[in-house]
């Protein structure tokens, strides 16, 4: 436990940014009820503040195919024969 491994570091480093993740979206929803509550026009979120996993967000696919409704049942079902097996 009192060493790190080099890829460690880098998956670390390449986070860091995430890290007060949710601090940042705290602070943009207090300053978005101050402005909005100000403001004539109608704001959203990101016209306050934009940060990168917003963009991360916006770019992944939200709507759910029938190949994707179909493994998840598959794995829903294999999930559920294991947990009888244990209880059994």
């Amino acid at each position: 436990m009192d060493k790190i491994e080099e890829w460690e570091v880098i998956e670390l480093l390449q986070m860091l940014n995430y890290a007060d993740r949710n601090q940042w979206d705290q602070t943009r929803c207090i300053m978005y009820v101050l402005a909005q509550a100000n403001s004539k026009k109608k704001l959203t979120m990101k016209d306050i503040m934009e940060f990168p996993w917003d963009k991360e967000y916006n770019s992944k696919s939200k709507e759910i195919t029938n190949e994707q409704i179909d493994k998840l049942r598959k794995m829903a079902e294999q999930y559920k024969k294991t947990i009888i097996d244990k209880t059994t």
